[in-house]
């Protein structure tokens, strides 16, 4: 991308009225055109260490600095990064982990009271609990790469899970909202129970509800192994709401039993029956009366009656 002066081929970027010999022939010094900061590049590395402690000439890029009156406080720019062990190890589940302390200590109250304590050489490397080693990891690829992700479906969706389990455990409150809106916006979201399962482990209650609708609304029974992870109070909860829903939508509002079977009988095809006129909602309409049902249910404390 560069050549030298002395080459017949043009530099691309460079104008030459900028460009121009340092007086050292081991360097090269240049300006961009279009008024990128000036570079000085070494043409091969220094044979001796020692002139690395040769004063800077008139051509470096910064000027020389006074040690005795100089106030170097003033010259620290937001990211002058001081700290006398900005690197820190930790070991989750027998795998060790060494990164900067600043995004740790930046956006977990929890780890910036652990770190607190290592200020000068760390001895041992700070051993984590109630994390797993890929939820941690996938912490860290969030603080390093998060940037770099576009939207919910550039990462799957257990990257976002693994990152709302680590959020949560070591108290990253802006990683977790990330995490609880990425998992939102996934095309790849979990079922409804796993949404109940995760909204009650990590407290997200706005998950709940929706969940509560879904499976109220679901044409399959709930099944032995999903009832075993929600637990009885939800089991039976959601039984009287489906339940709740069935009777709404045969339009009996339970005073009678109704088969959901076909008859066996010739009986003419009719949704009018003993006076009452079955009903057939629309998509809108189920939702709605779902809804009704589930707050009714999960949220009021009179449970036991559905109007």
């Amino acid at each position: 991308m560069f050549s030298d002066l002395g080459s017949p081929t043009a530099s691309f970027g460079l104008n030459r009225s900028f460009a121009s010999r340092t007086a050292s022939p081991k360097s090269f010094h240049f300006s961009s055109v279009v008024g990128a900061p000036t570079l000085v590049l070494p043409l091969e590395p220094p044979s001796n260490p020692e002139r690395n402690h040769k004063p800077v000439n008139s051509t470096s890029v910064l000027p020389p600095i006074n040690t005795k009156t100089t106030d170097f406080e003033s010259l620290r720019g937001k990211y002058y990064l001081d700290h006398p062990m900005p690197i820190v190890s930790f070991v989750v589940q027998g795998r060790l982990f060494k990164v900067h302390r600043y995004f740790l200590e930046r956006d977990s109250l929890f780890l910036r009271g652990a770190l607190s304590t290592v200020q000068g050489v760390q001895g041992q490397p700070i051993q984590l609990h109630g994390v797993s080693s890929r939820e941690f990891e996938s912490l860290l690829n969030f603080l390093y790469e998060g940037m770099y992700r576009s939207g919910a479906d550039t990462v799957p969706v257990s990257e976002w899970l693994n990152l709302l389990a680590a959020a949560s455990a070591l108290k990253f409150d802006r990683a977790r909202e990330h995490a609880i809106a990425a998992i939102d916006n996934s095309s790849e979201r979990p079922d409804a129970i796993e949404m109940m399962i995760l909204a009650e482990k990590y407290g997200i209650t706005k998950w709940l509800r929706p969940a509560y609708i879904l499976m109220c609304k679901r044409a399959e029974p709930l099944r032995l192994g999903e009832a075993e992870r929600i637990g009885l109070d939800k089991v039976v909860k959601l039984t009287q709401a489906r339940e709740a829903l069935l009777r709404e939508s045969l339009g009996v509002n339970g005073l009678r039993a109704v088969s959901p079977l076909p008859s066996p009988y010739p009986w003419p095809p009719s949704n009018q029956t003993q006076g009452f006129i079955a009903r057939t909602p629309t998509p809108t309409l189920a939702v709605e009366e779902a809804a009704r049902i589930v707050d009714k249910i999960f949220f009021t404390s009179d449970m036991n009656v559905i109007d």
